[in-house]
């Protein structure tokens, strides 16, 4: 994956190696002639020569930062929008799998981390170029003397690669240990009314789950920053420990004349080589969060084009259920949740209500209705096209909904995706009644500080502006006031009817069951009642 994000900075990678060549033959080039002083003296020095070259570096260290900062800049905005593209492209079920606190976590942590290292690149390839350049030349200067510098390099580059391993086993370790708080944060931002009223949950979640979590953070970043800081510093001791090993060598061997040389292109090359080092680290670090990324098995990356491909709503007048059942995955030695198989006909314009007690099955029903999740047997028809992976995502675009766990975006939108525009919002505003609670602007509706309920309502209109076929509401009614409820089932659910929209709904207000052309009732994932107004059940092929 780190290589597929190299490969769409090729321009990046290009530009960077040619400036840092260019600078590394300009570096290369002073210390020759610098060097040339100690041996042959003064005289040897050319000013003009030496003023061109300091202004060749001059020009490049002006230019180059403006071109790569923007082309790093964009680097890290395409590994985001890449990551938000490949989540995006990923499957209900295997998004609710990995579950929304991780990718929240991979989206604001790994994806900094992942973006860091992909900015620093190009600084990571100018110096790297720089220290082979000046290596090289050290190398062209004395042999004999490169063989004792080289030694000294590869002690340090074993000893820094055996720091780097332990860096990475910290840094997952720290990775890790951000889940867990993530997940610790969800229990009290979720749970805070609970938390509010009972205090010994209050307490034990407190000292038990964020306090041990936070703790093992703690722990855990201790180790990476210790592991890190002995990097660094080691960096420093290593450059002093290779000059002594020259000076000696240079004695010894009888090359003293290149010990000036030696000691200036080595002095130079340190902060270069720690720099190198240190972004070694950073990558490590960022190969852990690509590696976290992967094991989640999110999805390959789409083209907005792919991801954004809009098939028009089909025709339809009925949508069956063939024998569907639905089993989840087996986790540990608990027994998953299973859908009996259901026959059942949807018609158009009809309203269906549906029932039951928690873990009954409602929810893997709507899912299954809705496409998020896709049957473990049995058949889905519109008309008589079998819904499959070929064309669902035409049949996803009959719906729209309102479920139990919805987000309220900002903007009501049109069919055609498009900002709704303010004459077509104000009448449902007021019929909602919430026109004397909330305004709409350019930038969408302009107040939040709604109840539940009124911010359901505020779902429902924008849900109601994308005129798709059918809506699909999971508890819609549970937290309206009762005199809104009612609007609600003797009001807006005729008018919708009469707009020819098909709702369906999952409720418990069996005093306004009546509303519905047909009421079905699940019980422990069984279809246990169907019935109708009058009495008989109405689109209903069979009851297994």
């Amino acid at each position: 994956m780190y290589m597929y994000f190299i490969k769409k900075q090729k321009l990046l990678l290009l530009f960077a190696t040619l400036v840092s060549g260019c600078t590394a033959l300009i570096s290369v080039f002073l210390f020759a002639m610098i060097g040339r002083v100690g041996g042959e003296g003064i005289a040897s020095f050319n000013w003009m020569y030496f003023g061109l070259a300091l202004l060749g570096m001059f020009v490049l260290s002006v230019i180059s930062p403006a071109f790569l900062s923007r082309l790093s800049a964009n680097s890290v905005y395409e590994v985001r929008m890449s990551l938000v593209r490949r989540i995006l492209s990923t499957n209900y079920d295997k998004f609710e799998k990995v579950g929304s606190e991780k990718i929240y976590n991979i989206l604001i942590n790994d994806v900094n981390t992942i973006s860091t290292s992909i900015s620093e690149l190009p600084t990571f390839i100018y110096n790297l170029i720089l220290l082979i350049s000046c290596f090289s030349y050290l190398a062209y200067l004395s042999p004999e003397l490169f063989g004792v510098f080289s030694g000294g390099i590869l002690l340090v580059v074993l000893i820094s690669m055996s720091l780097i391993r332990r860096l990475s086993r910290f840094a997952k370790g720290m990775r890790d240990a951000e889940d867990g708080v993530m997940e610790s944060y969800k229990g009290m931002l979720h749970g805070f009314a609970q938390l509010l009223i009972n205090k010994q949950r209050k307490r034990y979640h407190y000292a038990e789950v964020i306090k041990k979590n936070a703790e093992q953070l703690c722990l855990s970043e201790q180790k990476f920053r210790y592991a890190w800081d002995i990097n660094r510093s080691f960096t420093g001791i290593q450059v002093l420990m290779i000059l002594g090993g020259i000076i000696t060598a240079g004695q010894l061997l009888g090359q003293s004349s290149m010990i000036m040389s030696y000691v200036l292109i080595i002095t130079y090359c340190a902060g270069p080589f720690a720099v190198v080092l240190n972004l070694a680290q950073l990558f490590a670090r960022s190969n852990v969060s690509l590696k976290k990324i992967e094991l989640l098995s999110i999805s390959k990356e789409q083209t907005e084009e792919e991801l954004f491909l809009y098939d028009k709503a089909p025709q339809w007048k009925s949508i069956r259920f063939v024998d569907v059942k639905f089993a989840y995955e087996k986790e540990g030695t608990e027994v998953p949740f299973s859908l009996n198989p259901i026959n059942l006909e949807i018609n158009q314009g009809r309203t269906l209500f549906i029932t039951g007690g928690n873990g009954s099955g409602k929810s893997t029903f709507v899912k299954l209705l809705l496409g998020l999740i896709h049957p473990t047997s049995g058949q889905i028809y519109i008309d008589d096209e079998l819904i499959s992976y070929e064309n669902i995502e035409r049949y996803k675009s009959l719906f729209t909904t309102v479920l139990s766990d919805y987000y309220l975006f900002g903007a009501a939108l049109d069919a055609s995706g498009n900002v709704v525009e303010n004459e077509h919002i104000i009448p449902l505003l007021k019929r909602f009644e919430l026109d004397n609670k909330v305004d709409v602007s350019e930038d969408g509706f302009s107040s939040t500080k709604l109840s539940q309920g009124q911010r359901k309502r505020l779902a429902l209109i924008s849900s109601i502006t994308e005129n798709r076929e059918i809506i699909v509401l999971d508890e819609w009614a549970a937290e309206q006031d009762p005199h809104f409820r009612k609007v609600f089932y003797e009001d807006i659910i005729p008018w919708l009817q009469e707009k020819g929209k098909t709702i369906i709904a999952v409720t418990h207000d069996d005093r306004y069951f009546h509303q519905a052309d047909i009421n079905i009732k699940f019980e422990t994932g069984s279809v246990t009642k169907l019935e109708s107004i009058e009495g008989q059940p109405q689109g209903i092929l069979s009851i297994v």
